[in-house]
């Protein structure tokens, strides 16, 4: 199962890294904004001075930690609001996070990506405040919009799941993932690889798969590689499953014939825009092999010495 919207433990540190945040965005020009197809249009003024800020170099890997430095300081007081946001963050290293509240949302208002990250994680996981998803995905989009691509990860994954007041839209979800990878986030290319592994929003592909995970791994994201060996292994068969609702499906409708052997085939090059049609794909799937075994039972193979077995129709109409 690849997990989605778990306890966001990375994103988290990167945020305390620098108290609030980390950011990036693809490298474009200054003054200008960005499509990609009918995408989200991003303020590369502001996502390249967060570039400066965390000291990340695009095209290279991340800071390791992310986070202003002496020498990059002089970019984040350039950030609007950062006298707020750094009286934030003394609140925050006091252990008041319910009073470094204010001063975030006045940072964030006046459109600082790091101010805006750091209370989509607050509302997230009801650090200081209490959790409200639909407050966590508003700040989530307002850094994402400024280029901040951790942001632009977690924006994607409500969009895949319909959560925080926005509907279940593949396709924009993929969107979102595909700024955040382009950016060089590691959870970008991570969710880049899932998404390209299962069909969400772009062509079902598992080379390009394992090429988006290949390049989480090679920034040491210990879930891409875990993804990326398995691909590799198993030699472009896919026996894993979206989510544990997707596993119920093959456990309730293939009892005996949950292995690879009998699993439904990638719908490679498929796009899926929604949950439902992708169960859609797998039920289909499903009946396919039920019906196949049924056929097999019904007429055995000339001169084959195997028992006799009762043939049980399926109950599923035949595709």
């Amino acid at each position: 199962m690849r997990a989605l919207r778990s306890p966001s433990f990375a994103i988290i540190i990167l945020a305390l890294a620098i108290y609030g945040c980390g950011g990036s965005s693809s490298p474009t020009t200054a003054g200008s904004s960005t499509r990609s197809g009918a995408g989200p249009a991003i303020n590369n003024d502001v996502a390249q001075i967060v570039q400066r800020c965390i000291g990340y170099t695009p095209g290279q890997p991340w800071p390791k930690p992310a986070g202003p430095k002496p020498d990059t300081i002089q970019f984040c007081s350039q950030l609007p609001d950062w006298s707020d946001y750094e009286a934030a963050h003394q609140k925050f290293m006091d252990g008041d996070h319910a009073a470094a509240t204010p001063l975030l949302n006045k940072s964030a208002q006046h459109g600082n990506p790091m101010a805006a990250l750091r209370l989509a994680i607050m509302y997230d996981h009801g650090d200081g405040v209490d959790t409200d998803k639909k407050a966590a995905f508003h700040f989530y989009l307002e850094a994402a919009q400024d280029g901040e691509p951790a942001s632009q990860n977690e924006v994607g994954s409500f969009y895949e799941i319909g959560g925080g007041g926005v509907p279940e839209d593949w396709i924009t979800a993929a969107r979102w993932y595909q700024l955040s990878a382009n950016a060089g986030w590691h959870l970008g290319e991570l969710t880049m690889g899932r998404a390209y592994e299962y069909g969400i929003g772009v062509p079902l592909d598992l080379q390009t798969a394992l090429d988006w995970y290949t390049r989480a791994a090679e920034q040491g994201d210990g879930q891409a590689k875990f993804f990326a060996d398995y691909i590799r292994n198993n030699h472009g068969i896919d026996g894993s499953f979206l989510s544990d609702e997707e596993e119920q499906i093959y456990n309730n409708e293939l009892p005996g014939l949950h292995t690879l052997g009998h699993l439904v085939p990638p719908a490679t090059g498929r796009v899926f825009r929604n949950k439902a049609e992708r169960f859609a794909y797998i039920h289909q799937g499903i009946a396919r092999i039920l019906w196949a075994e049924f056929d097999a039972c019904m007429h055995p193979a000339l001169g084959s010495n195997a028992p006799q077995r009762v043939c049980v129709q399926p109950s599923v109409p035949r595709p």
